[in-house]
């Protein structure tokens, strides 16, 4: 069964992180242990986070890190703390993007580009950049996601009937 859409979910449990559907399965019981929303906190302040987080009613243990932005504390289930930064979360996110990528095109998939909401200012931007520079991925564009919608209709219509 294909699916176009991907949950953007990291989870921690016992000692290894879940993606995805795998995340979501665990979210029910361990709503703490799942981390979304990850592009709505994207190159933000620590203030800003953990006032999404309060509002959203989100379970997760923010802490400010040194550049002022909000880092998570995850508790493993031997009791070991470990901090990550946002960006951590979503290149996560990114790694397994791109495994699928790999996966359904039967080939090494090296450069990308990323759609973005038109509401991201360059701080958002910026921050998407460096998760995926975390994962090393190879980030040849960041486009406005009303742009890749009509460049992939572009790709996918038959255009040969003659209707537009």
């Amino acid at each position: 069964m294909s699916k176009r859409k991907s949950l953007a979910l990291v989870a921690f449990q016992f000692g290894t992180h879940l993606l995805s559907e795998e995340a979501a399965g665990i979210i029910a019981c361990y709503p703490h242990k799942v981390y979304s929303q990850l592009r709505d906190m994207i190159g933000k302040p620590y203030k800003q986070v953990k006032i999404l987080t309060d509002s959203l009613y989100l379970p997760f243990d923010n802490v400010e890190d040194s550049r002022g932005a909000a880092s998570f504390k995850v508790e493993d289930d031997g009791n070991e703390v470990v901090y990550y930064s946002v960006e951590e979360l979503l290149a996560m996110v990114f790694g397994y993007a791109v495994n699928l990528a790999e996966f359904h095109s039967k080939a090494v998939v090296m450069d990308f580009v990323i759609c973005v909401p038109p509401c991201f200012g360059q701080s958002e931007r910026k921050g998407l950049l460096q998760a995926a520079q975390l994962d090393g991925i190879n980030v040849h564009f960041l486009v406005n996601e009303h742009f890749g919608a009509a460049l992939q209709y572009g790709i996918d219509k038959d255009f040969s009937d003659g209707s537009s």
